[in-house]
């Protein structure tokens, strides 16, 4: 029995060795960090995602006036070597967006691409418009917003840069308040 019970422990031992020759180095598992890095200047952050903030009064239908906008500046570092091509495509919806979300090409918000010369792009989009397209405000949403005292919607990214190779930036967020 002794001897049986060391060889299973050996075969045990031989077996997870080798077993973890190539594990973790596929797409599922590794980090989303683009070669060339993507901030968010002026966006607010705690925690992992930069988030802009909003106030649900300004999601209301504007007939006298300008509409407010929410406006997003990205850039990635002059030093970097590449320059912006063009914002691919722009995704928008709840916290659960991800970059899988972005490659999908049946999901897009607005009408792209985007043309971009540099390291820096800015988009702005009425506030009303990207609350319509990031989804109106569930029984849960309004009783978040009442104990929490904001709710959030989400934007991804897809940039292009001058060399062809296209990068997926952290999920960048959106915070109504009332």
């Amino acid at each position: 029995m002794k001897i049986i019970k060391n060889l299973f422990l050996l075969l045990g031992l031989l077996a997870a060795g080798t077993a973890c020759d190539d594990q973790f180095e596929d797409d599922l598992v590794r980090d989303n960090r683009p070669e060339v890095p993507v901030t968010f200047p002026g966006a607010m952050s705690v925690g992992f995602n930069p988030y802009y903030t909003a106030s649900l009064k300004d999601t209301a239908e504007v007939t006298t006036g300008a509409a407010p906008t929410i406006t997003i500046q990205m850039s990635i570092p002059e030093n970097s070597g590449r320059s912006i091509q063009e914002i691919s495509k722009i995704v928008v919806g709840g916290t659960a967006i991800n970059a899988g979300t972005v490659s999908n090409p049946r999901i897009a918000a607005y009408a792209g691409p985007l043309p971009v010369v540099g390291t820096s792009a800015t988009f702005t989009t009425p506030v009303r418009n990207f609350y319509l397209r990031a989804g109106r405000l569930s029984a849960a949403d309004r009783q978040a917003l009442g104990s929490v005292g904001y709710v959030e919607r989400a934007l991804m990214f897809l940039i292009t840069l001058d060399d062809g190779s296209q990068i997926v930036p952290v999920q960048l967020r959106v915070r109504f308040t009332p």
